[in-house]
C-alpha cells in the first residue's frame, strides 16, 4: 500500500467536513412530532361542533342555524343573512377536513417508537471518515469502546477531534463511540 501525503489527506478531510456541514443544514431536524397537540386539535374541534349543534335555540338562531323570529322581548333577533349561513357550512367543511388531516396523520405515526431520529448526516461523516481511515491506515477502523482501563480507540479519537474542529454540538466521546459501532458494518 502506498504511502498518502499528508496533503491529500489534509483536502479529504476538508472535503468530507463540507459535505458534513451541508448535509447538517439540508437535513435540519423538524422540531419534533408532538402527538399530543394533534389530539388536543382533534379534541377541541369535537368539543366546538358539539357545542355548535346543541347551542339553544336563541344561540342557534344567532349562528343562522335556526330562524327565530322574536325573543321574549319581542325584538327581532334574526342576526344571520345567507351569506352566513354559506360561511358557517364552510367553517364546517374546514374544521372537518381539519380534524381528518389530523386523524391521518396520528395514523400515520401511530407505529413509531418516537425518541430521536437518526442523524444521518453524521452516519454519513462516520462511513467517509471510516474509508479514509481504511485507506490510510490499512485496517479498518475499531468498533471497541475505549474503556477506564485505559484501552483506546484511535479511529474515534480521530473523529471525535474531526467533529469538535467542525463544532458539532455537544456529542460526548461515548456517545460518538455508540454512534460508530451502530454505523459501521459488522
Amino acid at each position: 500500500m502506498g504511502i498518502i501525503s499528508d496533503e491529500y489527506l489534509k483536502n479529504r478531510i476538508e472535503e468530507i467536513s463540507e459535505e458534513f456541514l451541508e448535509m447538517k443544514k439540508l437535513l435540519e431536524p423538524e422540531p419534533l412530532f408532538d402527538k399530543r397537540k394533534l389530539k388536543r386539535l382533534i379534541t377541541s374541534i369535537d368539543r366546538l361542533q358539539i357545542t355548535l349543534d346543541h347551542l339553544p335555540p336563541l344561540e342557534s338562531s344567532w349562528l343562522g342555524k335556526r330562524e327565530i323570529v322574536e325573543d321574549e322581548r319581542n325584538n327581532p333577533v334574526k342576526w344571520l343573512s345567507e351569506d352566513y349561513l354559506e360561511d358557517l357550512r364552510i367553517l364546517e367543511n374546514c374544521l372537518n377536513n381539519v380534524k381528518s388531516r389530523a386523524d391521518r396523520a396520528l395514523e400515520f405515526f401511530t407505529g413509531s417508537k418516537g425518541g430521536r431520529p437518526k442523524d444521518l448526516a453524521l452516519e454519513y461523516f462516520i462511513k467517509r471518515m471510516a474509508l479514509l481511515w481504511e485507506g490510510t491506515k490499512g485496517k479498518k477502523p475499531s468498533k471497541i469502546y475505549p474503556t477506564d482501563s485505559g484501552s483506546k480507540n484511535d479511529f474515534l479519537d480521530w473523529v471525535y477531534e474531526r467533529l469538535e474542529n467542525l463544532g458539532h454540538p455537544h456529542l460526548s466521546k461515548e456517545s460518538l463511540a455508540k454512534y460508530i459501532q451502530r454505523t459501521l458494518p459488522q
